[in-house]
């Protein structure tokens, strides 16, 4: 039997669609008293109206239907769901914030705020999405990550354990970020990188490619350097050991040991002779190198343990 009922009051939400705001018939106590609330616990009472729905049952991907609120989820507020979008378990979304496409909340899962899920995403665990941020595409958010503040996490990345995204960080390729990771102001996560360090990642950088990053000695981060003295200069690991340089000369700029190198370099070169900061820049950018060299040569050591461990 359903745990809810329409009220009869409706409302259109564009692309003509039209919501239905519903009334819960039992009550159903809130289980993330972990969460903080202006209202506190929100222990939902029998005969307490809610949010709006577009429907009672939804079709999924393999053609099934389902409940649009299976379990006990709940739509609170004035929190939208519609499209194909559905809620199990014990998931609640609140305030203004809603849920649409084809996207799926399950477990403890809490979306609050003005925060948008669509696509195909997955809000999974007890994963809380809250503020202005948006997830969507095939993203997957799940265990204890919490997405906030205007963060996108979107396409086919996935979040997972306590990491935190937040700022105007952007999570997107297929990207991993997990762990106690911390990624915020409007720092990019992209390609096929796997954060997994207790660190935090913020400011412009962009981390991409098949950048490996399983501890907080796997990047070195330094500032200021070169003409960056409003932005710092990022060195980390791959998935080869080999590392890759996040910097900013004239314009940001990102690439290998060797080939930042090259480009510091005809950077100096293009200063001219004469201009004063060459000598500084010249040594600033000598000791990156050093330093990177040898975190680099230690990163390519342990790669290589751990492959002679796994083929013993």
């Amino acid at each position: 039997m359903s745990h809810f009922e329409f009220t009869g009051a409706e409302r259109p939400i564009g692309a003509g669609k039209t919501v239905r705001q519903i009334r819960t018939l039992v009550d159903l106590p809130d289980t993330r008293t972990d969460l903080t609330h202006p209202e506190g616990v929100r222990n939902v009472k029998a005969g307490e109206v809610g949010g709006w729905i577009e429907s009672k049952s939804v079709v999924d991907e393999f053609g099934n239907l389902r409940p649009r609120l299976g379990g006990t989820s709940w739509v609170a507020d004035e929190a939208c769901v519609y499209g194909q979008a559905r809620l199990e378990d014990d998931a609640r979304i609140e305030d203004n914030a809603s849920i649409y496409s084809n996207a799926v909340m399950s477990g403890q899962t809490r979306v609050r705020d003005h925060a948008r899920i669509s696509g195909h995403a997955r809000i999974l665990g007890r994963a809380t999405v809250d503020n202005h941020s948006m997830t969507f595409d095939d993203a997957v958010v799940e265990d204890d990550s919490h997405i906030t503040d205007s963060a996108v996490v979107c396409q086919n990345s996935h979040v997972a354990e306590s990491a935190r995204i937040g700022g105007n960080s952007r999570i997107r390729g297929s990207s991993t970020v997990t762990g106690g990771c911390s990624v915020l102001g409007l720092a990019t996560i992209e390609g096929n990188a796997v954060l997994k360090a207790e660190t935090i990642i913020c400011g412009t950088f962009a981390i991409g490619g098949e950048a490996l990053i399983e501890s907080s000695n796997h990047m070195l981060v330094i500032h200021p350097i070169g003409p960056a003295t409003m932005f710092a200069t990022l060195f980390y690991r791959t998935a080869s050991g080999l590392g890759e340089v996040a910097h900013r000369f004239e314009q940001p700029w990102l690439g290998s040991l060797s080939d930042f190198r090259v480009e510091a370099t005809n950077f100096l070169a293009r200063l001219g002779v004469a201009d004063p900061r060459r000598s500084l820049w010249r040594a600033q950018y000598d000791a990156l190198d050093a330093l990177a060299t040898l975190a680099e040569r230690n990163w390519q050591s342990s790669v290589a343990s751990d492959r002679l461990k796994t083929s013993s």
